[in-house]
């Protein structure tokens, strides 16, 4: 008789089947798996296979999916439970009490395994697992997965506020509109948006539309609805020269009651309310500009960095008004014999009535002070113009050297 692939022949070639029989079962004995007990909403898609499928979860109602597997040894033999590992940092799994590694069930013996999801980093779907290892080192004896499609509370309808170029001393409006999860439509929560851009206000349309047919909640088939809600988002004709900068975000949720059967544990009714965003972009033209637009230091605090300030008209940059808002930032213009002689110091030519002109520059120099303590500085100096004109440059730092000693 052949010897199988894989296993070891015989000493006789021509032994009878049944011992290559006993080859195979003590092959198997060596692999022997858990049974994942199909309850409480898993599924076995094979004995030592459990699926979980939450669906769909809003961050609205948790933060994180937590669920008890249960692992039952249906084998004629004792097997040990020696490593749990799960297949992505956001996972977390215990063993009954937590200090029961190794483990080993004897036949018809069950174990409770704790799983728990963060799911506060994830959009859409997700499948996470866990591997169930043996006391030999070989192939995984049971598998535990969590499947979940993750929804946010709040969507918005694009993922830009796009203002384009807008002349100084003019206002801008744009709509915007977001959609509401259907936990939030039938929670009858409006959301406040919020702009970090103190020169442009978000204010609501009374005028909301429900997606899809029929009522926000159908009781027919119990699904619920998503509701859209629409704004208007206005930059004020005061706001600074250059790029706008920030973000349209939700307001701090109010109170609001636990959802009647939440997901996991404790619900968090804020969970996951504050991570949908969306950017502002655009840049208030007029006549001051600056190259660059920002200034970073790194990590340095004894180095200097220039910005070129350009005008078409030169009587812009007389008398400019230059406060940093740090005590840390020092700047000053300085003259074109001190400026740096590098190309970046440079700036294209302006058009003027069809004809190119080089525009007026001056130099404005910024260091930090020495006794700028360690960690990150962000803040910006504001130059004003004789004509009310005002550019914001942003500076940014991170500083990790020891200040000096002062001097004796």
């Amino acid at each position: 008789m052949k010897a199988v692939p894989g296993l070891i022949a015989p000493a006789n070639a021509d032994a009878p089947v049944n011992v290559v029989g006993n080859q195979i079962a003590q092959v198997q004995a060596a692999v022997a798996k858990l049974t994942v007990v199909a309850t409480d909403g898993v599924k076995a898609e094979e004995p030592s296979v459990g699926v979980l499928d939450k669906g769909i979860v809003d961050l609205l109602d948790a933060k994180s999916i937590e669920h008890d597997f249960i692992l039952r040894n249906d084998t004629k033999a004792p097997i040990t439970i020696d490593r749990l590992q799960p297949t992505c940092g956001c996972t977390s799994v215990l063993l009954g009490e937590g200090n029961d590694l190794p483990k080993t069930l004897a036949p018809g013996e069950q174990a409770k395994v704790h799983v728990s999801v963060d799911i506060t980093r994830f959009h859409g779907p997700i499948h996470k697992a866990v591997q169930v290892y043996g006391a030999d080192g070989g192939p995984t004896i049971a598998t535990l997965q969590i499947n979940a499609d993750i929804t946010d509370p709040v969507a918005f309808s694009v993922t830009q506020i796009d203002f384009g170029h807008i002349q100084s001393g003019t206002s801008r409006t744009v709509p915007l509109a977001i959609i509401l999860s259907p936990h939030l439509v039938a929670k009858g929560i409006t959301p406040k948006l919020v702009s970090s851009n103190p020169d442009v206000q978000v204010t609501p349309i009374a005028i909301n539309k429900t997606l899809g047919s029929g009522n926000s909640t159908t009781a027919a088939s119990g699904t619920m609805a998503q509701r859209q809600q629409f704004y208007n988002v206005t930059v004020s004709a005061k706001a600074p020269l250059g790029p706008l900068t920030g973000t349209i975000a939700l307001a701090p949720l109010p109170n609001t009651p636990a959802p009647a059967a939440p997901l996991t544990g404790p619900s968090d009714a804020g969970s996951g309310w504050q991570i949908a965003s969306v950017p502002l972009v655009g840049e208030v033209d007029g006549k001051l500009t600056a190259t660059p637009h920002m200034v970073f230091f790194g990590t340095a605090k004894d180095a200097k960095q220039q910005v070129v300030l350009s005008s078409a008209t030169p009587q812009i940059l007389k008398n400019l008004k230059i406060t940093p808002s740090s005590p840390w930032v020092i700047a000053h213009l300085v003259t074109a014999a001190t400026a740096k002689s590098t190309k970046a110091a440079t700036t294209s030519d302006i058009s003027t009535n069809g004809a190119k002109t080089s525009p007026a520059t001056a130099i404005l120099e910024l260091s930090l002070s020495p006794r700028t303590p360690l960690g990150s500085l962000n803040t910006q100096v504001i130059i004003t113009t004789s004509e009310g004109e005002r550019l914001n440059l942003p500076v940014a730092a991170y500083i990790t050297s020891t200040p000096p000693a002062p001097p004796q």
